[in-house]
């Protein structure tokens, strides 16, 4: 009885060292760019992607642009932006609808599209896929400077973050960091509850009125149909009133 008991609170241990293991792994997958420690890795040439199959998640690395996608068993596989063929800079889809090279580059960026969910789009749904897409991609802004000073006649800290821009850089379009745009340039500011406010930032100063970065009707109910709906932690967030 004492061999069992002692056989069962070994297991126990180990199934929590793993664990605790695999969410430290999970932690720097997500923070610093790595694969999984744990993981069993598959090498699909014909896709020019790298899967790595960790305990309680996946990892799908695209050889060739050197992007990464993280997900769960359930989520749907990615495309690898090199698993298109254009003709005269248009893809054709499945459906026969024809699709600019950069308007599918920024569908695919990320892995926001699938081409499973490309493949069957009419020209209406590309347009939709574009508008979700682009207003995503702004929301990933890069924090360029804190600073302090007076906002609604109020002395508060805050901070000058940039927004990305789409363009052609190096014979493709990418999605960048312009510190010479200064279009680009807001002041972001953050209350005691995490709530984070934005302003256009001009000539050194922020624009009195701040607003949230919350999206219209329209994106609500079209991210749904985009791998951003597994990502509801963060993108739900968007759509509250």
């Amino acid at each position: 009885m004492k061999v069992v008991k002692k056989m069962f609170l070994l297991l126990i241990t180990l199934v929590i060292v793993v664990v605790i293991f695999s969410y430290l792994d999970y932690f720097l997958v997500k923070t610093k760019n790595t694969f999984p420690k744990v993981s069993i890795k598959v090498n699909d040439k014909d896709k020019n992607m790298v899967t790595y199959n960790a305990i309680f998640y996946k990892v799908w690395y695209c050889t060739k642009d050197k992007t990464t996608r993280i997900g769960d068993y359930g989520d749907p596989e990615p495309s690898c932006s090199d698993s298109y063929s254009f003709v005269d800079g248009y893809f054709t889809n499945s459906f026969g609808t024809k699709i600019s090279q950069k308007d599918l580059l920024i569908m695919i960026d990320k892995n926001i599209y699938t081409r499973d969910m490309i493949d069957i789009m009419n020209e209406t749904d590309v347009k939709n896929a574009i508008y979700v897409a682009e207003a995503y991609e702004k929301t990933l802004y890069k924090v360029l400077d804190s600073k302090k000073g007076k906002i609604n006649g109020e002395s508060k800290e805050y901070s000058v973050v940039l927004f990305p821009v789409f363009k052609k850089l190096n014979d493709t379009y990418k999605w960048t960091y312009d510190e010479n745009n200064l279009e680009e340039y807001y002041c972001m500011s953050e209350n005691d509850k995490g709530e984070k406010t934005f302003s256009k930032y001009a000539d050194g100063y922020c624009e009195n009125m701040f607003n949230t970065l919350n999206f219209d009707e329209k994106w609500c109910s079209l991210y749904k149909n985009s791998t951003l709906v597994y990502d509801e932690k963060n993108t739900s967030s968007f759509c509250e009133n």
